[in-house]
């Protein structure tokens, strides 16, 4: 369950049941709730990481720790298709979306817009370069 909250894309069945399994051998999960806080509240995961407590799919949409829900007959082809939307998209574009959406995450409100204001000027020097 770790390794798919910190995926871009977390697709789950309806059907499944999920769980941090770790503290069931006493083991904190000490990686996973290093970034766990940033995906859902705090007060809602402790009780499944302490008690290492079995929760539903839709559970886990609630939470905030999935990206959608499909059904166990649907799960592949809905896989297929969000990665056939990744693949037709301008692959540099996206990477640079990737990487300012976690940068983002990890800056200041202030230090983001001032980030955000030099993409956008140097993507108009460029488009503008391109014209000439």
């Amino acid at each position: 369950m770790g390794l798919a909250v910190v995926c871009d894309f977390t697709y789950v069945a309806e059907s499944a049941k999920l769980s941090f399994p770790e503290m069931r051998k006493g083991l904190p999960p000490a990686a996973i709730m290093a970034y766990l806080s940033r995906y859902a509240l705090p007060k809602r995961l402790f009780p499944l990481v302490l008690f290492a407590s079995e929760f539903t799919a839709a559970q886990a949409s609630e939470l905030g720790l999935v990206t959608q829900l499909s059904t166990k007959a649907s799960l592949k082809a809905d896989v297929d298709a969000v990665i056939a939307r990744i693949l037709a998209m301008d692959a540099e574009g996206a990477r640079q979306c990737k990487a300012y959406f976690q940068a983002a995450q990890e800056g200041t409100l202030s230090q983001n817009f001032i980030d955000a204001t030099g993409v956008l000027v140097a993507q108009t020097l460029r488009l503008q370069g391109t014209r000439s």
